[in-house]
């Protein structure tokens, strides 16, 4: 892995520390935008108008950022304090920000907000989450029926050194064991852009 990459496998001090200048690195940047379009074609604009999204791990918001624009409401959630302070100083009229993690708890306390969501994104977060299995349950449990549920990550070569990031089968065993329909996995073009060296997958699950 080349010096691009450790910007995307951090701890969570190392992500806070980040955070100040991450919108300025032009990685970050590319990233987000490639995101961007590969979401467009998943979901068209005018589909999009229509939904309530979820951006988890949203970071900084530059993705939510690029929504923001084509949606009436936008929930953007992110463990790091120091990412979300940069997106709340970009004052986003329709972003509903949370500065801690999703969990039963939240959905719960909070049900007129985690609630029917018809687009939830996810990208670069998975791979980093402790109980992926888990966060499914709730991604099911807070889209509406017909809703979308998207990621990116890094895709697990098999028998490779690096044990980093997530492999098809891994994400399509976890779709269907959170009752979710498998809509698309696979490898996820127009990275190689960004000048790394490691492949993304993108996953598509519905929620019936």
């Amino acid at each position: 892995a080349g010096g691009g990459d450790d910007l995307f496998t951090r701890s969570q001090m190392e992500w806070d520390e980040a955070a100040k200048d991450w919108d300025d690195k032009e990685p970050v940047r590319m990233y987000s935008e490639i995101v961007f379009e590969a979401l467009k074609k998943i979901v068209p604009a005018s589909d999009i108008s229509e939904m309530k999204v979820l951006d988890f791990g949203c970071g900084t918001g530059l993705l939510t950022q690029k929504l923001a624009p084509l949606v009436d409401q936008i929930v953007a959630i992110d463990p790091s304090q120091a990412m979300i302070q940069v997106l709340r100083e970009k004052n986003l009229p329709n972003v509903e920000i949370y500065s801690r993690c999703l969990d039963l708890e939240l959905i719960q306390s909070q049900s007129d907000v985690f609630q029917g969501f018809g687009l939830i994104v996810a990208s670069s977060v998975c791979s980093f989450l402790p109980d992926y299995d888990g966060f499914l349950t709730l991604v099911k449990k807070i889209l509406k029926n017909g809703g979308l549920f998207v990621q990116w990550d890094w895709l697990k070569i098999a028998d490779s050194e690096d044990d980093f990031g997530m492999s098809v089968e891994q994400i399509n065993q976890a779709y269907q064991d959170a009752g979710l329909e498998v809509v698309s996995i696979g490898q996820s073009e127009g990275f190689d852009k960004v000048g790394i060296d490691m492949v993304v997958v993108q996953g598509v699950a519905k929620k019936l």
